[in-house]
């Protein structure tokens, strides 16, 4: 029997051609805020944060801040998944690979610094922390059949990295009790993805015995972009408002590949190849609104974000073995496949013991995908954690947060979609020290 049509090898294989929507989301997709406080809360924090991650929730909250503090966050990740292959209809079986990660890094540092102003108040903020942790290990084995023969296959995806950003910002009281603020945000990240695919023919019908595939992408990643915020409280109310800019996020990827065919007869064909492209992603804009009530000594949080995913835009010089433009058909995927998502949450934080505060807080986030199955289509977010003033100049946030959700990796250097369910586990500890 012939080799099977959609493994052939092509000698003059085009790593352009292989580019997808994908490659725009996978940066981007999703960036959280720093600090155990933001953490315990589910990131509702557009209308109530502390100067940690203000800058990042919404910079106007930094106009409440009255005196200069330094903070310092790290994070411990642990992320566990199981993973398959995707239904397809000449899959025969393929069943759950379970998969365990750990990782720990600095979560951010912060810095605040309110300026003495005749009335009102005038504060400035800076901060550098990681947005983006990519972290992800997944391998799926299965049987398939071609042509009523079967064979084995063995799929692996490994990702590293992390997207930063460094933030310079300030917020002033623009009347009583009105707030406004801005952030100017720089993002510089990379990752280093590799992709290993293994064919065996178990069945003795094809003339190879193995086809290996490797192949690694490695991007590089720099951006800017801008906040700004509006913050209006009154006694028992707080009015929060965020929008996060959309930005051109600067793309330098490096690709290394090998494929190798080993065939019956015992002799083999090797086929290397590497590429290097730029190219730039237009990023979504981001709106949050929140509302904090303050009932005694307890406040409840209500937090929502729109993100516009169908308006990304890919923009490139790249043009695919046809000479067609790559442009044209990447943009036409991201509005055929992505949407625009609604985020939403809830927390509540209530003081205990004179120097303990308690915060609790969940979040529903949509992933950006139309069309996916009734349950997969939602991330869960649930964080726990206290915060306390050691010290009248030090204070200390400990955090655990939990997140549960589904997703689908497909990548075109492999043949079939890999599902994948997954939890992950954070530890987050931050200290501040006030001046």
């Amino acid at each position: 029997m012939l080799k099977k049509l959609f493994f052939l090898l092509v000698l003059s294989f085009s790593l352009v051609s292989a580019q997808n929507f994908e490659d725009c989301i996978n940066p981007l997709w999703y960036f959280q805020n720093f600090g155990s406080a933001n953490a315990a809360l589910a990131n509702n924090t557009t209308a109530s944060s502390n100067s940690v991650s203000a800058l990042a929730s919404n910079p106007a909250i930094l106009g409440e801040t009255k005196r200069l503090s330094i903070s310092i966050s790290f994070r411990n990740n642990n992320l566990t998944q199981d993973s398959k292959f995707n239904y397809s209809d000449n899959l025969i079986n393929s069943t759950f690979n379970h998969s365990d990660l750990k990782k720990t890094n600095l979560d951010g540092i912060n810095l605040v610094i309110p300026v003495p102003v005749y009335r009102g108040s005038f504060v400035f903020g800076l901060s550098h922390s990681t947005v983006a942790n990519y972290f992800d290990h997944a391998e799926a084995i299965g049987d398939f059949i071609y042509d009523d023969a079967p064979f084995t296959v063995d799929n692996s995806f490994e990702k590293s990295g992390t997207m930063n950003v460094t933030r310079a910002g300030l917020a002033f009281e623009w009347q009583k009790n009105l707030y406004i603020g801005t952030s100017l945000n720089y993002y510089r990240g990379n990752q280093n993805q590799e992709y290993n695919f293994t064919d065996r023919d178990i069945s003795d019908n094809f003339l190879y015995s193995a086809i290996h595939k490797n192949v690694a992408v490695n991007p590089d990643y720099s951006g800017i972009n801008l906040n700004v915020g509006l913050l209006y409280k009154t006694e028992f109310f707080k009015f929060g408002a965020n929008i996060s800019t959309p930005f051109i996020l600067h793309v330098d990827e490096d690709y290394d590949g090998s494929e190798k065919w080993t065939y019956d007869d015992g002799t083999s064909e090797i086929e290397n190849y590497s590429d290097r492209i730029t190219y730039q992603i237009k990023s979504p804009s981001a709106v949050s609104t929140g509302i904090e009530y303050r009932l005694g000594n307890i406040m409840l949080l209500f937090d929502v974000k729109m993100q516009d995913w169908h308006n990304m835009k890919f923009q490139s010089n790249l043009t695919d073995d046809d000479g067609l433009s790559t442009d044209k058909r990447i943009n036409s995927e991201i509005r055929n496949n992505l949407k625009t998502t609604f985020d939403w949450g809830f927390g509540c934080s209530t003081n205990f013991f004179d120097n303990y505060r308690f915060n609790l807080g969940h979040r529903i986030i949509t992933l950006p995908y139309y069309d996916l199955p009734e349950g997969d289509e939602k991330v869960h977010l649930t964080g726990i954690g206290f915060e306390t003033q050691l010290l009248n100049n030090f204070h200390m946030g400990l955090t655990y947060q939990f997140e549960l959700g589904k997703s689908t990796i497909n990548k075109e250097y492999f043949e079939y979609p890999i599902y994948r369910k997954y939890n992950s586990q954070n530890l987050i500890i931050t200290t501040s020290f006030f001046f």
